[in-house]
């Protein structure tokens, strides 16, 4: 599909969405191919992160022969793997859903990563510093969700989300983007005009 996209289209990059196993995956009823095809001393664990690692390792080689100007990006979960203080609450890319973003930086197949950093606080703070801590130097784009200044998604103020715009500054993440456009069209408590003239 990505090698129909690119050699079809003038695209300036391929990102990729739900880019790992399924919610609760440690139900995933996968256990038949795992015997079939996993090298011998495997774990599951392993065989599920090597998966999803070869999936994108190949898409990012395909993309760079045809042409090595388009981008390659992910968005990922939010929290990379659990934090050694602040958990995750069994909810990151490793112990979840087995994306193992920091090997796909290591192994130069990223151009850039969007963790989906739709949290606040220590749920925010520790995890974004993590991700720059496991870029080997690629940029990190913090997703971060706007959508929560929704009465019915969290009712955050603007004093939630626009901290973490500079603090992510502070730490060396490269941008920022934001879930949902809706909300920015929309200037849900003047978001859209807030971030016009003081942010950007």
């Amino acid at each position: 599909i990505v090698n129909e996209i690119i050699k079809k289209y003038d695209v300036d990059g391929i990102h990729l969405d739900y880019i790992r196993y399924p919610d609760r995956a440690h139900d995933f009823p996968d256990n038949d191919t795992y015997k079939k095809y996993a090298k011998q001393g495997e774990s599951l664990k392993e065989w599920r992160i090597n998966n999803i690692n070869k999936i994108v390792y190949s898409i990012f080689d395909v993309v760079k022969k045809h042409n090595p100007e388009i981008m390659v990006s992910s968005a990922v979960l939010g929290k990379r793997d659990n934090h050694s203080i602040y958990s995750s609450m069994g909810w990151s890319g490793m112990e979840a859903v087995y994306q193992d973003v920091a090997a796909w930086l290591k192994a130069g197949k990223q151009d850039f990563v969007a963790p989906m950093m739709y949290y606040n606080n220590c749920d925010f703070y520790p995890f974004a510093k993590d991700w720059v801590k496991h870029s080997n130097g690629y940029p990190i784009v913090a997703g971060l969700g706007v959508y929560r200044l929704n009465k019915n998604d969290g009712n955050w103020s603007l004093r939630d989300i626009t901290p973490q715009i500079y603090e992510c500054r502070e730490f060396g993440i490269a941008g920022s983007s934001f879930y949902r456009m809706q909300q920015i069209e929309e200037n849900i408590k003047e978001i859209s005009t807030h971030l016009k003239a003081e942010i950007y």
